[in-house]
């Protein structure tokens, strides 16, 4: 090979990987949980895209295209975070929570996005995750029951007439009526015990959780304890909200010594939760005792009179 075919390859090679880096600085992938759910059990697929700052991507896919054996429960907001590794760039999230009506291997169908990067569009296609979705059958069974038949003519007992059995109906119903006319204040049904967020804060500050499961389980429940007991102070039904739209309501509810707390919650929340950020041992025991002091600030006050709030 001659030098100058020798330089030409050795150019080519050069842009290639200059390309495959600058397509590299935009990345996706699905963050599928269960993987392998059962028929009809709802499963989260989260889009998970890791963006330099200042590189704003667009979805030319509007949303998940499914057929009518898939049943979309949820379809949440893109969410977009600081990367915990990397000070230089976002994580932008999107989830939706389906269903599938059919077991066997079934993948999500692709999604394209789109973005300008210094002065150059760009289109990345993110293959659809796959979901291992079990069948109901009991254990042995590897087909449907049959259906039970009917019994033969013959062997039908003999017609009994319906009337003694109308009359004592009759008279059941109208001693029940008597009994409910005099009853005219019914008792009101005893309510279940709830179990109080702060002696549940104070068990895990005892014993702090370990193992990733068991911390980002903790991280969803002290973030739903706040938001309830906020709520429940306040006397509005905020359920339907996401985080970010609970918080931007709810901060100013919050004494200004515990809105800096209530914030940091969230957000260190929502990494843990959404982003598979795995915190350090004296992490986890900050977030802890960060919601244990936000859920002491909102013990006090009565509640309110209880109204929906909805996005």
């Amino acid at each position: 090979m001659s030098r100058r075919a020798l330089a030409a390859a050795l150019l080519a090679a050069l842009a290639g990987a200059a390309a495959a880096q600058e397509a590299a600085r935009v990345e996706a992938r699905w963050v599928v949980e269960p993987r392998n759910p059962a028929v009809g059990q709802p499963a989260t697929c989260t889009l998970v895209v890791g963006r330099p700052r200042g590189v704003e991507v667009q979805e030319r896919t509007a949303d998940l295209d499914l057929d009518d054996s898939w049943v979309v429960l949820d379809a949440r907001r893109p969410v977009a975070l600081p990367d915990p590794v990397d000070e230089g760039r976002v994580v932008v999230r999107r989830s939706w929570e389906v269903a599938s009506l059919e077991p066997g291997l079934r993948e999500l169908p692709a999604f394209e996005l789109e973005y300008v990067d210094e002065g150059v569009a760009r289109r990345l296609r993110v293959r659809g995750p796959e979901l291992d979705v079990r069948g109901v059958l009991a254990e042995g069974e590897d087909a449907p029951r049959p259906l039970r038949g009917y019994r033969d003519v013959d062997s039908l007992p003999e017609p009994v007439s319906p009337w003694p059995g109308l009359a004592g109906l009759a008279v059941l119903v109208a001693a029940a009526g008597a009994l409910a006319w005099r009853r005219r204040r019914p008792r009101r049904p005893a309510e279940a015990p709830r179990e109080d967020p702060l002696a549940w804060v104070a068990e895990l500050e005892a014993r702090p959780p370990e193992a990733p499961e068991a911390v980002r389980d903790a991280h969803y429940r002290l973030t739903r304890a706040v938001r309830e007991r906020a709520d429940e102070r306040r006397g509005v039904a905020r359920a339907a909200l996401t985080d970010d739209e609970w918080l931007a309501a709810a901060v100013a509810e919050v004494a200004d010594e515990r809105r800096e707390d209530l914030r940091r919650l969230f957000e260190g929340a929502a990494r843990v939760k959404y982003g598979g950020e795995r915190p350090t041992p004296y992490a986890v025991r900050e977030t802890i005792g960060r919601g244990r002091a936000v859920l002491e600030a909102l013990a006090g006050g009565p509640p309110g009179e209880r109204r929906e709030v909805r996005s």
